[in-house]
């Protein structure tokens, strides 16, 4: 009986020894790491240790308050394989440091293809997400929030594109950022249904070919997007607002090629788009309103096409630097709607006016000596400064529009309704020989 108790006391005092190590928490890295490819791990809500690296095809997804936290010395989670996929989770506390050709980011995919982020939110990092060589992916419903306030030069973007080309990044909100979005030597993208706010360019894209934009938003950034050294982009059906700084505006294309800006909204700018250097871009139905100026075109910039665009309630809806360049402002006999600064007659109702129209203006000259200026421009003193240049004759034509648009007003639909017109009167004839009948009696 006394080695049975000496034995169990022994087992008791080798299982309260060891249990302590039998009990450590497995890390995060330490799951990847065991789990078999393709595989998928759930995690708990709670914070896990970050700075992970994934280097095998893995599902990663997390419950309402998973966080994965770095420890501020390097990417919160690095994807080097492709088919991951990391849904449902929090990254926070990525590298800061921009002293370093490295570029940290809360998510950073490096030379892998086909993978999936999704419903993901970011901050405390220098880059929200960065693409490097990595094609094909989808980053859909992903937040980034950067660091704000006058900390926005010491960090990088929401989202960063290096040499990645065919992704998809859709649904996704960026705020107090570098740049919202950035390209670099990045084509065939396609980025829809975002929201781009107070960061300094919306979307900064260089060098990057055959992209699409739809359906998103900018807006309260420094400047909203500047298309620089590209062709063959589309703008569809976005809106560029409230960009007011010194220099802002809604879109700046710099020597690009082949851009089309299609049925997009732009008010409460500076300028709506500004052109420079750029050739042979189509501008077509969009809106311009509540701008400082509609569009400035620098005459470096020729071929470009302006057709079914509104300008309503802009303090000027065309600049030029008073150079004559080509471009056209209409076309196949459809123009452009100038708003009612522009009385236009069309007496035979074909949406055209009768004429052709030229506005002339002398606030070139004023823009181009004192930059500042585009702060005064809501001024009652720049309307005087326009009155001045006619009375002296030092106007010049920004543009002619040959076949200026005019607003069809609806008119009444007599045609359907005189059915119902003729009823209702005969209604009341009958009526009233009846009232007649009974009188008689």
């Amino acid at each position: 009986m006394k080695k049975v108790i000496t034995l169990f006391f022994v087992l008791m005092g080798i299982w309260i020894f060891y249990s302590p190590f039998a009990s450590a928490e497995v890390s995060l890295q330490q799951k990847i790491d065991s789990t078999p490819g393709n595989g998928i791990i759930h995690l708990d809500n709670k914070v896990y240790s970050g700075n992970i690296v994934i280097k095998k095809p893995l599902t990663i997804v997390g419950a309402q308050n998973t966080v994965i936290r770095g420890d501020g010395k390097d990417n919160v989670v690095t994807i080097q394989a492709s088919n991951v996929k990391l849904e449902s989770l929090k990254i926070m506390h990525g590298s800061i440091n921009r002293n370093t050709l490295e570029e940290y980011a809360g998510i950073k995919i490096t030379h892998a293809n086909g993978n999936v982020l999704k419903n993901i939110g970011i901050s405390d990092s220098y880059h929200g997400v960065y693409l490097d060589y990595a094609n094909n992916n989808l980053i859909e419903n992903i937040k980034v929030t950067g660091l704000g306030g006058n900390k926005i030069g010491e960090q990088g973007n929401g989202i960063h594109l290096n040499f990645s080309n065919h992704n998809r990044l859709f649904h996704s909100k960026i705020k107090e950022t570098r740049d919202g979005i950035y390209f670099y030597k990045s084509e065939g993208n396609k980025v829809g249904d975002n929201l781009v706010e107070k960061t300094r360019y919306g979307l900064h894209y260089m060098y990057s070919d055959g992209n699409q934009f739809y359906h998103n938003r900018f807006t309260l950034n420094s400047a909203g997007a500047a298309i620089m050294v590209s062709r063959h982009i589309q703008l569809k059906d976005n809106e560029f607002s409230f960009h007011e700084g010194p220099k802002a505006f809604g879109i700046l294309m710099l020597e690009s090629e082949d851009v089309q800006v299609v049925n997009n909204q732009f008010f409460h700018n500076v300028r709506g788009i500004y052109i420079d250097n750029s050739f042979k871009n189509k501008i077509k139905d969009n809106k311009f309103s509540l701008n400082q100026v509609g569009i400035e075109v620098l005459s470096s910039s020729n071929n470009q096409i302006f057709a079914g665009n509104r300008f309503f309630d802009n303090t000027s809806p065309v600049i030029t630097d008073g150079v004559r360049s080509y471009n056209s402002w209409s076309d196949k006999g459809r123009g452009n709607y100038w708003g009612n600064g522009f009385p236009l007659s069309d007496l035979n109702q074909d949406g055209v006016g009768d004429f052709p129209i030229a506005y002339k203006s002398s606030l070139y000259k004023l823009l181009n000596e004192h930059e500042l200026a585009y702060l005064f421009m809501k001024s009652p003193a720049i309307s005087l400064y326009e009155k001045l240049g006619q009375l002296m004759n030092g106007q010049d034509i920004m543009f002619e529009d040959a076949y200026p648009l005019v607003e069809q007003k609806a008119s009444f639909p007599w045609t359907w309704m005189s059915p119902f017109i003729l009823a209702i009167g005969a209604c009341y004839v009958l009526i009233r020989r009846r009232r007649k009948v009974k009188c008689t009696y």
